[in-house]
């Protein structure tokens, strides 16, 4: 089961494609003995790998039964792991990509949030307005401090490190505090004087 669960991160982090997943799951010797027995496995092997809505639906299969915690840490884990083999331009819109695809604004999770920032640096990139090996550089920076500190930490708290970020120069700017405006004595027209 563990296997499976590998499979299916690595899968979600994109550095797995579908068509490897695909032979993986027909040909791996313990799905085979477990399709009759095993319902979730059995349901696994239901969805249909060559509809366009596939990786839609393993998400969902995914996610409803491995923790989403886990999983997200994981897809950072790959995809610091591949961007730091290659180094190349297009590992580093993959890894980008490939993170920022399950960024939410409704939930806290401050690692994914970094990455997105950093998209927005790549952005900059892509469009001439930013020094490209500056931004692979931070990337890169990044992925070695991200994997460093997952190295030292046991499920539950890579879990807080997806919560908390990884402490590093330049992902999140610093934000200029917010100066309260004085409303002594005025009215809500006299704002716009």
């Amino acid at each position: 089961m563990e296997t499976l669960k590998k499979m299916l991160f690595k899968l979600m982090s994109q550095t797995l494609s579908l068509e490897e997943f695909e032979t993986w799951l027909y040909t791996d010797d313990y799905i085979k003995s477990q399709l009759l027995e095993n319902e979730m496995i059995f349901e696994l092997v239901t969805i249909n790998l060559k509809s366009k809505h596939a990786f839609t639906e393993l998400e969902k299969f995914c996610f409803n039964h491995f923790d989403k915690e886990e999983c997200l840490v994981q897809i950072v884990k790959y995809n610091c792991e591949v961007y730091l083999d290659t180094k190349t331009d297009e590992a580093a819109e993959n890894f980008i990509r490939n993170v920022c695809y399950f960024h939410d604004w409704n939930n806290d999770y401050s690692l994914i949030s970094q990455i997105y920032y950093l998209a927005d640096d790549w952005d900059l990139v892509l469009d001439g307005y930013a020094d490209k090996q500056q931004v692979k550089n931070e990337l890169f920076s990044y992925a070695e401090i991200f994997l460093e500190k997952l190295q030292k930490l046991d499920a539950e708290e890579s879990i807080q490190l997806l919560r908390n970020g990884v402490e590093f120069n330049n992902v999140i700017p610093e934000q200029p505090a917010i100066e309260e405006i004085e409303t002594e004595n005025k009215r809500w027209f006299q704002f716009w004087k």
